[in-house]
């Protein structure tokens, strides 16, 4: 059974200091923890037996067995200490926070999203899965957006963390020195053309509210938008990213 201990340190990353702290982060329910497992991320494991079907335990236990993971049993009264979801599957598991090396991601032939202060779970949580889809596997947020590793940017994500490259705290001009293409979305902007592709580049998506601040705008190689015909002055912030990305990606499997 779960320790005291045990309990106050899984309750403790709830909390992005304390996410920070230790580089782990928790995910809920049964698909997550296996995206999780297969990548090698996931330490630990807390099950409810009375919240946890013996079904969707059984599709996770032989990656417990298999890789010799820690999983240990968990009461109800407990779990919903640790739970941030209202109908839960039982099962939660703690993950490592990767960190990859700028260096590395730089040299990588993926491009790239940067986030300008956004602070909805669900638009970050989104976007991210949209971007790993796209295979833009290398993200960027300003220190102003949210903790992509908040619980509900994690749920938002479907499983998107572990097999994405995510930077906090990156200054934009860091990929501009390393004459990577700065690609600002704004409705003020003009339409993509193949040339504007020929180089590595990053996509910049800024606040509904705000837009992309000051700062990062003296960074754009060149604004872009996308074309509408409607009276809607706008589009959400994760809407626009994934026809945005469809249109930076949709010559390179050609």
């Amino acid at each position: 059974m779960i320790s005291n201990k045990e309990l106050k340190y899984i309750t403790s990353l709830q909390l992005k200091k304390f996410r920070s702290q230790n580089n782990e982060f928790l995910v809920e329910g049964t698909r997550l923890i296996i995206d999780g497992l297969k990548t090698n991320l996931i330490n630990y494991i807390y099950y409810c037996p009375q919240t946890c079907s013996n079904n969707n335990f059984s599709l996770i236990k032989p990656f417990l067995i298999r890789d010799k993971i820690s999983f240990k049993e968990i009461d109800q009264k407990k779990f919903n200490l640790i739970s941030n979801t209202i109908h839960s599957q039982g099962i939660i598991g703690i993950a490592i926070i990767k960190k990859p090396k700028i260096k590395d991601c730089i040299n990588l032939k993926f491009n790239w999203l940067y986030l300008d202060k956004i602070k909805d779970p669900g638009n970050v949580g989104t976007i991210l899965r949209t971007a790993e889809w796209f295979g833009i596997k290398n993200i960027a947020l300003s220190p102003e957006s949210v903790d992509p590793y908040n619980s509900k940017v994690v749920r938002s994500g479907m499983g998107a963390h572990f097999n994405l490259n995510i930077f906090t705290n990156l200054p934009l001009n860091i990929l501009k020195e390393h004459q990577i293409k700065i690609f600002l979305s704004d409705t003020s902007g003009k339409n993509l053309s193949n040339t504007d592709l020929l180089k590595k580049w990053c996509l910049v998506l800024g606040n509904e509210a705000e837009g992309i601040s000051e700062m990062n705008q003296l960074f754009a190689d060149k604004i872009i938008k996308i074309p509408g015909s409607g009276k809607t002055d706008s589009l959400n912030v994760a809407v626009s990213s994934g026809i945005l990305m469809h249109e930076l990606t949709k010559n390179l499997n050609k």
